[in-house]
């Protein structure tokens, strides 16, 4: 999908007033976020608690005033990186946050409160959200299912808005190297 001129612009703005790390990784981004949001915000890495496809994060706030964002434990590096900016995106380009956190993400020591074969048994009838993969607002980036096209726009919206901030990370990081031999190297990768 194409970003749209006005897409690319909100994107731009967002980023414009996000001072970015150096360097940047899952930790120091997490801070400057905590650091430049007027709202908590608690990263979890937890496992994920059912057997449904696992996304790469999921952002949600809560009732006490701050926000979650859940990164896939596996998402190390490069993507770990890319998954919070992901979600950073998606709280400054004011995008709708999860409604409702899937059961036993924040304890996973205690069990989910349902199972793929729960749900089989207990309907018989499956919602529309479930069929399309995003049961309880958990929705996977996805080219083989149709989504709602303003739910496409926010997660490519999302999407760019993290690969916009790592490309210009990785700009800002080549002016701080004092070693011309070290620039070059980093240049040429």
């Amino acid at each position: 999908m194409a970003i749209p001129t006005a897409s690319r612009q909100r994107i731009t703005d967002a980023l414009r007033g996000f001072d970015i790390p150096f360097p940047l990784t899952v930790d120091s981004l997490h801070q400057a976020m905590q650091e430049q949001r007027d709202r908590p915000l608690i990263l979890h890495r937890e496992a994920f608690p059912s057997k449904l496809e696992q996304p790469c994060g999921l952002w949600w706030p809560d009732d006490e005033g701050r926000d979650h964002v859940w990164i896939n434990p596996q998402a190390i590096g490069l993507q770990g990186v890319q998954s919070l900016a992901h979600e950073l995106g998606h709280m400054l380009l004011g995008h709708p946050p999860l409604k409702e956190l899937p059961a036993g993400l924040l304890n996973p020591a205690e069990p989910a409160a349902w199972e793929i074969e729960d749900l089989a048994a207990e309907f018989t009838l499956l919602s529309p959200a479930f069929l399309d993969g995003s049961f309880l607002g958990v929705r996977a980036r996805s080219r083989d299912v149709r989504r709602d096209p303003e739910y496409v726009l926010h997660e490519e919206e999302a999407e760019n808005f993290g690969s916009l901030l790592r490309r210009r990370a990785m700009v800002q990081g080549r002016d701080r190297h004092d070693d011309p031999l070290l620039d070059r190297l980093h240049r040429s990768l």
